[in-house]
C-alpha cells in the first residue's frame, strides 16, 4: 500500500511542473514543450506503475508472491 501511495505522488509530481509551464506561459517555446512531454512521459511511468500495483494488490498478492525466476515457490 506504501509503494502505490508513493508511485501516485511520484506520478502527480511532474504534473505540477507541466502546470508550472503552462501558467508560466512558456509551452509555447521549445524548451517548453520538450520539457513538458518529457515531465509526461514519466507521470506516464509512474501511472503505469501504479496501474500495476492496484491490480496486485486487489488480486491479493504479497510482493513476496511473486517470484521472477520462474521456478515453483519454495523448490528447491
Amino acid at each position: 500500500m506504501v509503494l502505490l501511495a508513493v508511485t501516485v505522488l511520484l506520478a502527480l509530481l511532474p504534473l505540477a511542473g507541466v502546470a508550472w509551464i503552462v501558467a508560466q506561459g512558456m509551452i509555447l517555446t521549445v524548451d517548453g514543450i520538450f520539457t513538458s512531454l518529457l515531465l509526461l512521459l514519466i507521470c506516464g511511468v509512474f501511472v503505469l506503475n501504479a496501474g500495476w500495483e492496484l491490480r496486485r494488490l486487489v488480486a491479493g498478492k504479497r510482493p513476496e508472491d511473486t517470484n521472477s525466476s520462474g521456478a515453483a515457490a519454495g523448490a528447491n
